[in-house]
């Protein structure tokens, strides 16, 4: 109990976040990636530094006394900072620099093209394109990651159980890049299910806007994790509201055209409903259509 009121004191002091429903979305979805539920947490409901955000992190993992399966660093992209499991980024670069095969990129993900006549999943020569582009981000990220989970191995404690690490500190990598954002997010979090449009399309939301879109929310109760890291205070016990792990969509009529999407999309929640069982967890599942008159890439 103690530790828990000690970090949301952290938390308003710094970031202004007087609510316990604020402070605890925060700790959970970095321990989401700490525990690798999740390959990445892109910070959308709050905008601190990258310097501020390591300071967080790292009040997290010391007020909480984190023993996670990954190690995490910060990645800074065009002013938008995200939370990164390292390894799993390095391996996902290093599949993707070395794979040849124009429908290969990445096997938790499959891409959905805008910006013609109808949305459709990414034909052969768009897969080549998207390769491209991602090559790039990751031929300026990849040397630094690499060099930073070097330093934090060494500066971190690895338990007798190879899963469970203690990390020290959280460092930053800072890129300015020119690329699609909105496809190089999507990868970097991990969705199974990836937006790409051309260069030269102005307005992709376009593409979407009042189509009817397949939405998955896949969600965990808060007691579980927090009862995991040992912090379960009374209003956490009490709580048994679902916090939203990962959220994706793809629009309808590309899972009615394509079974191997539908198949992809189920295989990928599969995986991930046995990582969470292996944690004690369970998975929430549930899905929706919802027809849009904006939507926001």
């Amino acid at each position: 109990m103690a530790e828990c009121l000690d970090l949301s004191s952290v938390l308003r002091k710094e970031y202004g976040l007087t609510t316990a429903r604020k402070w605890k979305r925060i700790v959970f979805d970095i321990s989401s990636v700490l525990l690798g539920w999740k390959k990445a947490w892109l910070i959308d409901y709050f905008n601190p530094s990258p310097t501020k955000l390591q300071i967080l992190s790292q009040n997290i993992l010391a007020k909480l006394k984190c023993r996670s399966k990954c190690y995490i660093c910060i990645v800074s992209i065009n002013g938008d900072c995200l939370i990164v499991n390292i390894e799993n980024l390095i391996l996902s670069c290093e599949r993707l620099l070395k794979s040849h095969e124009p429908e290969v990129v990445e096997t938790s993900c499959m891409f959905v093209a805008l910006g013609g006549s109808t949305p459709h999943l990414a034909t052969d020569s768009e897969m080549e394109l998207i390769k491209g582009e991602l090559k790039e981000a990751i031929f300026l990220m990849n040397p630094s990651l690499k060099t930073i989970f070097d330093e934090v191995q060494g500066n971190g404690l690895r338990s007798t159980s190879a899963a469970l690490v203690h990390q020290c500190e959280v460092p930053i990598v800072t890129l300015n890049l020119s690329i699609n954002m909105c496809t190089l997010f999507g990868w970097l979090l991990g969705y199974p299910v990836v937006y790409w449009f051309p260069q030269e399309v102005t307005d992709p939301c376009a593409s979407l806007k009042m189509v009817p879109l397949t939405v998955h929310k896949l969600s965990v109760c808060p007691k579980d994790l927090f009862t995991l890291w040992g912090t379960l205070s009374k209003d956490t016990a009490d709580n048994k509201e679902f916090m939203t792990l990962v959220s994706f969509s793809y629009p309808t009529s590309v899972g009615t055209s394509y079974a191997e999407l539908l198949r992809h999309v189920d295989q990928w929640c599969q995986r991930l409903e046995v990582e969470l069982l292996l944690d004690g967890t369970a998975l929430h599942k549930h899905s929706e259509i919802v027809t849009l008159p904006h939507v926001i890439l």
